[in-house]
């Protein structure tokens, strides 16, 4: 269920835009600004994946589970 929940808000990020064009008219996505901020968002998204994707691949690495959980280890300390 999470991993058809993640494709479905995956597809929804991605044709976001168009399909939202088809059902509320091209109005809302004509104007420039709602065109950087959909980019913008979108960008985000994908920057944030590869920042985490690049992680968990590595997490076996002990310097990057240090790094990762840096901030528990204060807290606990």
């Amino acid at each position: 269920m999470a991993y058809l929940g993640l494709v479905g808000a995956r597809a929804a990020i991605l044709n976001g835009a168009p399909l939202a064009a088809r059902l509320f008219g091209d109005g809302w996505y004509s104007s420039s600004a709602a065109r950087v901020l959909f980019i913008g968002f979108t960008n985000l998204v994908a920057i944030h994946h590869d920042f985490i994707d690049g992680a968990v691949w590595k997490f076996r690495n002990q310097k990057v589970r240090q790094e990762l959980f840096r901030h528990l280890e204060a807290r606990t300390a």
